[in-house]
């Protein structure tokens, strides 16, 4: 072959990569696949190549084919930071905590100011029963010092006299869409719109759907970041003259953490999107409330914990009607158990203990319905997993994720809804209660884990915690053997919950006002 001919190939192969890239984002997945393929076929070690297949099977849940593909890309290049890091978040998705923990550290490895990595590293501990709380929290020190170290904080004196002033409050999220997040926000956003604040909204997510645009109706100011480096980020918070900046994604994706490193507000705020301690020095509160941050956890956070007189969260009831079904197990012989949290949370500490209940049950059933469970092979792995503990398949219901109506209204199915531990649901057990479905949580040792609990204790269901894995066992089988009970139960449970702090924006609003407006007051008289 001569030069020309050589020279044509090369470029050949690198117009189909680029062809490729620019499909993918337009997410046109069939034909930017066939173009990776093209650049594969002339250059087998295109490292570039490969990894964008493995984030393009990735983004279609073909999840043993990405991971085919980011191992390939490790064996060309080992040091791949990304690829690293895609690899842990695909590991981490289907379960396979201990090997994404290994892929997050080889990325910091190989990138040790990869922060996104780092928050891989931090957000995965907390599915681990066995975390260490301890070996956790130095953890998250160590990214508190890496972010610190790249930073320089912008320095803010006390001022007494402008305490009275009308207070600038900035949100920094990347979850401002169709999300938890903003489910939990939007109720609350919309009864302060007309409060004494300034409203800053930060997006850090180039994700934007309708519920972005409903979400911006009840911000005074809409900043889309997602361009600007932490530099340029933190001197526009400042240029904005925030009083109080809130961080409503902690270590969950799209966050910029690093940015409050920098300390762009003088008063900083960890709230809502994350469980834990930040681990960034210039964070002043972590918002929680009485349940979820007991005294005796003050030891977990590097933030003062700051106490909300109610939940320390408040949810939305969904704009569309949906009525709540009689029992199931009215009309049937069997009790259905629920679970539609994410599928990472069964681990198999829980699978064991479902496993348990549903042995204890005759006949009963158990009904998950995920993200991950899309996938057949995914479908058929956990279906194993259930065998091996005594559970045939015929008593698994495993369905994959639909529109949010069709999903609130598979409650209608569930008689019992079971929460996972350490990692409770949120979203999930809210709805559910919404569905007129009970959950059963189990009392956590830290403040993830106390969420099932203060949701349950907000709902006036104190009696739905399991104190142990033992009771939580013995709680289901009592619940699901007496069905006049949860027919009562369910009949009232919407209206019940409509008229709890769950679901009170106004009086929660109030609430964040008052701690805004206290903890202003004590940073103004503190000079």
């Amino acid at each position: 072959m001569d030069g020309s001919l050589i020279f044509t190939s090369v470029h050949y192969a690198d117009a189909h990569y680029n062809l490729g890239r620019l499909l993918q984002g337009l997410q046109r997945f069939e034909a930017a696949e066939a173009a990776y393929r093209h650049v594969l076929r002339a250059r087998p070690d295109c490292v570039e190549a490969c990894y964008n297949m493995g984030v393009l099977w990735q983004e279609q849940h073909r999840f043993q084919e990405a991971e085919a593909a980011y191992r390939q890309t490790i064996r060309i290049q080992p040091r791949y930071a990304d690829a690293h890091y895609n690899l842990g978040i695909l590991l981490e998705t289907t379960g396979q905590l201990d090997e994404a923990e290994a892929c997050y550290r080889q990325a910091l490895a190989s990138k040790p100011d990869y922060f996104a990595a780092h928050s891989g590293l931090l957000f995965v501990q907390n599915y681990r029963y066995d975390s260490h709380r301890a070996a956790s929290f130095a953890e998250a020190m160590e990214y508190g010092e890496r972010v610190a170290a790249q930073a320089r904080m912008f320095r803010h004196k006390p001022n007494r006299a402008a305490l009275p002033r009308r207070l600038r409050i900035g949100l920094v999220s990347g979850d401002l869409r169709h999300h938890p997040v903003g489910f939990f926000l939007e109720g609350v956003l919309a009864s302060l719109r007309t409060a004494d604040v300034a409203l800053f909204a930060y997006d850090t997510s180039a994700l934007v759907d309708f519920f972005t645009d409903r979400l911006k109706g009840f911000l005074h100011h809409w900043r889309t970041v997602t361009t600007l480096t932490d530099a340029e980020l933190a001197r526009l918070i400042q240029a904005d003259a925030i009083d109080i900046l809130l961080d409503v994604s902690g270590h969950t994706a799209h966050n910029r953490l690093p940015v409050f490193a920098w300390k762009p507000a003088p008063i900083q705020v960890a709230w809502l999107g994350y469980c834990a301690t930040t681990g960034v020095a210039a964070m002043d509160y972590i918002l929680g409330d009485a349940i979820n941050l007991p005294d005796r956890e003050k030891g977990h956070f590097l933030e003062k914990t700051w106490r909300l007189p109610d939940c320390y969260f408040c949810f939305t009831p969904p704009d569309f009607a949906i009525a709540v079904a009689a029992l199931p197990a009215d009309t049937q012989p069997f009790v259905t158990f629920g679970c539609f949290n994410n599928a990472t949370k069964i681990t198999p500490a829980v699978l064991d203990c479902w496993a348990n209940i549903l042995l204890a049950v005759p006949e009963s059933r158990l009904f998950l319905k995920n993200h991950l469970l899309r996938d057949p092979l995914q479908q058929q792995k956990i279906a194993q997993q259930f065998q091996q503990a005594r559970i045939a398949p015929e008593r698994l219901i495993l369905e994959g994720p639909q529109t949010r109506e069709a999903y609130l209204a598979a409650y209608n199915r569930v008689d019992i809804a079971l929460d996972p531990f350490p990692f409770p649901g949120g979203t999930t057990s809210i709805e559910g209660l919404w569905m007129g479905v009970p959950v059963l949580t189990r009392k956590g040792n830290r403040f993830l884990a106390h969420q099932g609990e203060t949701i349950l204790v907000h709902a006036g269901l104190s009696e739905w915690i399991a104190q142990d894995t033992a009771d939580y066992v013995a709680k289901a089988i009592a619940f699901a053997n007496d069905r006049p009970r949860l027919s009562a139960l369910r009949a009232g449970l919407r209206q019940q919950v409509l008229q709890s702090p769950l679901f009170d924006a106004p009086r929660f609003a109030n609430n964040l006002l008052e701690a805004w407006r206290e903890m202003w007051r004590i940073w103004c008289q503190s000079g």
